[in-house]
């Protein structure tokens, strides 16, 4: 008798373009297939941006529901029928409904969760009739593993949620900086003599565009700044830009598959957030060699900042002016060296998320199958 690969499933609330969908399918992808079979039980739709990586890292059921109480004895039961080594889950409340389904999983099941923002955010998000503040102290130290992208996180977890510190472990998001810089072999920069800006970010209060538009007063007439996103406050800041006469020095875009060719060709990412987990786009764009200026309550920032002086954090609106005033004009059509430090490389985080995964498996029983040849 030889050990199967271990079955890890992972579960997410859709397979849209979001960073956490991003993370667990690359998680999922590198995981060695000798070890651990991986699989995907998605909430939502089997369609988006995201469905490929995932199809092409294991099996992927989708529960079609409109939201998570409408998927919880669904996902209960599926969980259950797919009888996982392991269950790795991110986003808030899909994590903590699944820790809450421990009781009906097998015994030898480990639930790891992943924390990707600020709990005191991720709270304020929640449905209206989940308590989540008492629901993360209850279910969040039951969990084998919590990872979180910073050590901020780690803390406030261990402080507030009551997550033993054993239990918990920074990783950090992987950035497959290969597939970006060949995505943006080719940088593409706005016209116009003076500085480039890009943004990119779903335009809620949260990702602080309103912030930015602050900044562009201070700053030379002929900067441009691009940005990238949808989202609710859109019509808001559409509406600003107009009534500030900001239409020639603004243009708002859709996301795009282009996205890494524009930051690379730009003097610099801009992140105003008002809060952060860790901005895969500021990963990004270190990636294609483009620096990052960002504000000092943008999160994991902070610590990226210690690792790598392409991030700075000048506050908001003056200092920030200042920093983007330094820039340096790019002078020339060819994307800049990696800026990343090494522990967001994909394959070096990948390898501590495997690494993280089978710690925590370590010692439970797992299946058997016959030896070839027995």
């Amino acid at each position: 008798m030889v050990e199967a690969p271990r079955r890890i499933v992972f579960v997410l609330p859709d397979l849209a373009g979001g960073g956490a969908q991003r993370v667990l399918t690359s998680f999922a992808a590198d995981l060695d297939p000798r070890q651990f079979e991986p699989a995907f039980v998605v909430l939502g739709s089997e369609r988006g941006p995201w469905a490929d990586a995932a199809w092409s890292a294991g099996r992927v059921d989708a529960l079609g529901a409109r939201g998570l109480r409408q998927s919880l004895v669904a996902l209960a039961a599926r969980l259950r029928a797919l009888s996982p080594d392991a269950i790795v889950s991110t986003m808030g409340y899909v994590n903590l409904a699944v820790l809450a389904m421990r009781v009906v999983l097998r015994r030898r099941t480990a639930i790891v969760v992943r924390e990707a923002n600020e709990l005191s955010a991720t709270i304020d998000s929640l449905p209206s009739w989940l308590p989540g503040r008492w629901a993360y102290r209850r279910f969040y130290p039951t969990a084998d593993l919590v990872i979180a992208p910073s050590r901020a996180i780690l803390a406030t977890l261990a402080h507030e949620a009551g997550v033993p510190p054993a239990r918990l472990v920074r990783i950090a998001n992987p950035t497959d900086e290969v597939a970006l810089r060949a995505a943006a072999s080719t940088p593409r920069r706005m016209p116009g003599a003076g500085l480039r800006l890009v943004a990119a970010g779903r335009l809620t209060r949260q990702k602080g565009i309103d912030r930015l538009l602050d900044v562009l007063p201070l700053l030379p007439r002929d900067t441009h700044v691009l940005i990238f996103g949808d989202g609710p406050e859109r019509g808001a800041l559409e509406a600003r830009i107009s009534a500030e006469n900001l239409v020639d020095r603004v243009t708002l875009r859709p996301f795009t598959p282009e996205l890494p060719a524009w930051i690379a060709g730009a003097d610099a990412l801009v992140v105003p957030s008002r809060w952060e987990g860790m901005p895969n786009v500021a990963l990004e764009a270190l990636a294609v060699g483009t620096p990052v200026i960002g504000a000092p309550e943008a999160g994991g920032l902070a610590e990226l900042a210690t690792e790598t002086a392409a991030v700075r954090l000048p506050a908001l609106p003056s200092a920030f002016a200042a920093e983007v005033g330094s820039l340096v004009l790019r002078s020339s059509g060819t994307i800049g060296p990696c800026l990343l430090p090494d522990s967001y490389r994909r394959a070096v985080a990948s390898r501590a998320f495997a690494r993280s995964l089978d710690q925590v498996l370590r010692g439970r029983p797992s299946r058997q199958l016959e030896a070839p040849g027995a």
